[in-house]
């Protein structure tokens, strides 16, 4: 066998187990935008709505634009539509959507 194939048949073994992620608890009654809410807006929405060319002109990109799309552009019906979700596609995690639900609730804290 040549030193190559000794090479990768080592490193296959010594592939170390990967441990399943653990999520860390969130108190809810304690949610700010720049904590919580912003980084699942990156992660779902700002693909699409963000710049100059922002799906349906609406853009996500910062506090006062994600508080003013939830009450004006009924944001939060769709996140939890499930005819229409956003985003497109499947409908954000339940934790996700708690946590947003929270933060409207709470006063949207920045």
């Amino acid at each position: 066998m040549g030193s190559a194939m000794m090479i990768l048949l080592s490193q296959c073994t010594t592939t170390k187990k990967t441990e399943p992620k653990k999520e860390t608890p969130i108190d809810l009654s304690n949610v700010s935008y720049e904590t919580h809410v912003k980084p699942i807006m990156a992660d779902n929405c700002i693909g699409c709505h963000s710049g100059q060319d922002a799906a349906h002109d609406l853009r996500l990109e910062t506090y006062l634009e994600v508080k003013t799309a939830i009450g004006q552009h009924h944001l939060l019906d769709r996140i939890h539509s499930e005819d229409a979700p956003m985003p497109p596609g499947n409908l954000m995690p339940v934790l996700e959507q708690d946590i947003i639900d929270h933060w409207v609730k709470n006063g949207y804290k920045e």
